[in-house]
């Protein structure tokens, strides 16, 4: 994590500074990274090189679906701890946030994250085909057919990335079938806003089924920030009620970790800031850690960035009781003045 994610910066010189003209603008919002200026020098890319970035992506899918068939490794823990917290895999969306800049590096850390998106998007689609109507999906596809239009149509992926080039969105949209988002007002966009922006009738069936489908929230790395923005805005999907409309589902994560932030924040302005829902929910949180370094021997080559991918990633999901009312934390509303924002620079 790094040490942006903690600190409260009230003050710069940098406002007085002039930007040079056609240096490279840090990107604003709640994600920040060296691949974000990258991003912005290199623009565009060719169509050959749209085609190695596809390839790789591809060759990452692969790479960790045969990790998750070998019964051990990052990818089967990943899938284990969600199928056995999302009562048997059963997902409505992922919701994707921070990944980055994925088209600046081959089987770069960016990458990795998207393909795990990706691979987790194919398994819960080909479970729910087989749930469906009783056949196995992954077998009845053709060698090399990934059925990406397919997956998303079962299970849509919401993807947000403030800094995203042409390129890399073209290539989600038209590739991948990935739902792109205009914005996700800092991590507050309700899910369910997602789904009026793309319904099908596979979402308008699970509406009517309730609350049984989970919705992953997919976040490596992100600030704590962007975490408390969006359990502000899913509380309702957490603390669940009888009296909560159906359209409620709960929600999982997969991030960083809610006990580290705990143990690491020694701030009392920090524990007391009323915005912040994630500590109030640590003592009702179950957390998996999938991730374990010393794992990453003999890995294949396009897995080789694993570490910077996904250390110290956790799945975590809510366990409040029904009878315990946890108050809601109220709504984070940035200053003003941007150098009072902290991580949100």
């Amino acid at each position: 994590m790094s040490s942006d994610e903690w600190t409260i910066i009230t003050k710069s010189n940098a406002r007085n500074r002039k930007q040079k003209k056609g240096a490279a603008q840090a990107c604003p919002g709640l994600y920040r990274s060296n691949n974000h200026v990258a991003a912005a020098q290199h623009g565009d890319v060719d169509s050959k090189s749209k085609e190695q970035i596809q390839n790789a992506i591809i060759d990452c899918i692969n790479s960790l679906e045969r990790q998750y068939q070998s019964g051990k490794g990052f990818a089967y823990r990943l899938i284990d701890a969600i199928s056995s917290d999302a009562d048997n895999f059963h997902l409505n969306e992922i919701v994707v946030y921070g990944i980055g800049n994925f088209s600046t590096e081959l089987y770069s850390p960016s990458m990795l994250q998207l393909a795990g998106a990706l691979l987790l998007r194919r398994l819960v689609a080909a479970k729910f085909s087989n749930d469906s109507d009783g056949t196995n999906a992954a077998t009845n596809q053709k060698d090399g057919d990934v059925s990406f239009r397919q997956d998303q149509q079962r299970v849509p992926i919401y993807y947000y990335e403030p800094c995203i080039v042409g390129a890399e969105k073209e290539m989600l949209q038209e590739v991948f079938c990935v739902h792109t988002l205009e914005n996700n007002d800092m991590g507050k966009l309700p899910v369910f806003n997602m789904r009026q922006n793309n319904a099908t009738a596979l979402q308008q069936d699970a509406e009517k089924n309730g609350g049984s489908r989970y919705t992953l929230f997919y976040m490596p790395h992100c600030p704590m920030r962007l975490y408390c923005n969006v359990i502000w805005a899913h509380w309702d999907h957490i603390c669940i009620s009888e009296m909560v409309n159906s359209r409620f589902h709960p929600i999982m994560i997969f991030g960083n970790s809610f006990h580290a932030y705990d143990e690491r924040m020694i701030s009392s302005d920090q524990r007391m800031d009323p915005t912040n829902g994630m500590l109030r929910l640590v003592p009702f949180i179950n957390e998996k850690s999938v991730y374990i370094s010393s794992e990453n021997r003999d890995l294949e080559d396009s897995l080789r960035m694993m570490d910077r991918a996904f250390n110290d990633c956790n799945v975590i999901s809510f366990s409040v009781d029904k009878d315990f009312v946890v108050e809601k934390p109220t709504e984070y509303v940035p200053s003003d003045d941007p150098y009072q924002n902290g991580e949100l620079l």
